[in-house]
């Protein structure tokens, strides 16, 4: 009775929330599934549905400017996942400094008081251990970074250009939910890796994260001008990557560790997003000065609720002094996201679209485009990836300097 009272919980939690957040808010905003918002008049009819630094941004995309509004549907986790969840349901706790405690695998936080004082952490906590399956890789990507002259420049990679390996926290493939032995609690393993132009090829980065919440990532770098891997300096995270508008910490809207920052829940918003592209997978934007503008802004997009979270830096002198993001309650990603510098002023903007890749029946949220958009420097970094499989049992001998240095020559 017991077992069954929860798995209703979890199942009402995970499925039933958003459904009557979202019928709560059509009954009060304009926009509603079937609508056409155009330059025309996006500014009025979608008020209160973007944040106002994106809807002005949207607003600069003119006559190319095209957004259907569909039924919003559901993202889903694995079955795995969802047993994980309600498995260790009650036993998560947060330390007084907002540690996570006892966390195995799931999702640390099933249910959010927004009431609560502590339940903006606990929001970032579910961003952090959001489903991403035991391990994933993208079949490819691309970057074409635009300076505000028009000039672009193009970096991408082929198969494992961007992969995560997890040993701890896992809930599909064996061994279930730890590879063991893991004497230093590695959590997971991100490598990015590219392929072209020719002149930075073999540039690989390599990040291992630790249960420790305490413990610095390990970040290494293949640099292959010299032929030689270099660590780097936890300062480092915050540089710009690649020539990009873009720094290692910007990656999935953020990459850096939960314990560097500071959180205030600011509120709930429906938002619209892209989370259904119709455009085809694989298929490169065409480019040019206005590919920034174009990317997604002529397909059909849906009604999203979302938690406004702040990020407050605790390092007075880390490169970005705080984040406001719009994390989707559903498959707790980042969608939108405001990015301010030390003095606090907003210095640059980010929209990710999503993706819905299917695996073993049910439909994962991915990322599908990101763009990022310098608003001193006028530059925009796009990314476009595609063809990210699941739970693949990849080699966890794909994620070592060894091996990042072979593939790089």
């Amino acid at each position: 009775m017991v077992k069954n009272a929860v798995s209703l919980l979890v199942g009402l939690l995970f499925c039933c929330v958003l459904g009557l957040t979202i019928q709560s808010s059509i009954a009060s905003a304009e926009v509603v599934p079937g609508d056409i918002l155009t330059i025309d008049n996006i500014g009025e009819k979608a008020k209160g549905l973007f944040p106002p630094s994106h809807l002005e941004w949207l607003k600069g995309y003119g006559k190319d400017l095209r957004i259907e509004v569909v039924e919003t549907k559901h993202f889903t986790y694995s079955k795995g996942y969802r047993e994980a969840t309600e498995k260790y349901l009650g036993q998560v706790k947060l330390t007084p400094d907002g540690e996570l405690l006892n966390w195995v695998a799931g999702q640390p936080f099933p249910e959010i008081d927004p009431g609560e004082p502590r339940a903006g952490v606990k929001v970032a906590w579910n961003f952090e251990k959001a489903y991403v399956g035991d391990d994933h890789y993208t079949a490819g990507w691309v970057i074409p970074i635009i300076d505000k002259q028009g000039n672009t420049r193009v970096i991408g990679a082929s198969k494992y250009g961007w992969s995560v390996y997890k040993v701890s926290g896992r809930t599909d493939i064996p061994p279930i939910p730890e590879i063991t032995p893991n004497p230093e609690g590695i959590s997971h393993y991100t490598l990015i890796f590219i392929d072209k132009p020719y002149d930075i090829r073999g540039l690989g980065n390599l990040q291992i994260r630790y249960n420790d919440p305490k413990r610095r990532d390990d970040t290494y770098a293949y640099i292959p001008g010299l032929r030689r891997i270099r660590r780097l300096s936890a300062g480092q995270r915050g540089d710009a990557m690649f020539g990009s508008d873009m720094c290692l910490d910007d990656i999935h809207g953020y990459s850096g560790r939960i314990g560097e920052n500071t959180y205030k829940l600011l509120g709930e918003q429906v938002i619209l997003a892209c989370t259904q592209p119709t455009y085809p997978e694989g298929v490169p934007f065409p480019m040019g000065f206005n590919v920034g503008r174009v990317m997604g802004m002529r397909d059909i997009w849906d009604k999203r609720p979302c938690w406004v979270l702040e990020f407050i830096s605790k390092d007075p002198r880390y490169v970005y002094s705080k984040r406001i993001v719009w994390i989707d309650k559903e498959c707790y990603h980042i969608l939108y996201q405001e990015i301010y510098d030390r003095r606090g002023d907003l210095w640059k903007i980010n929209q990710r679209w999503k993706n819905r890749s299917p695996w073993g029946g049910i439909e994962i949220a991915e990322d599908n485009c990101l763009l990022q958009h310098d608003l001193l420097s006028g530059s925009t970094t796009i990314g476009q990836l595609w063809g990210t499989r699941y739970n693949t049992n990849m080699p966890r001998s794909v994620f070592s300097l060894g091996a990042m240095s072979l593939r790089a020559r």
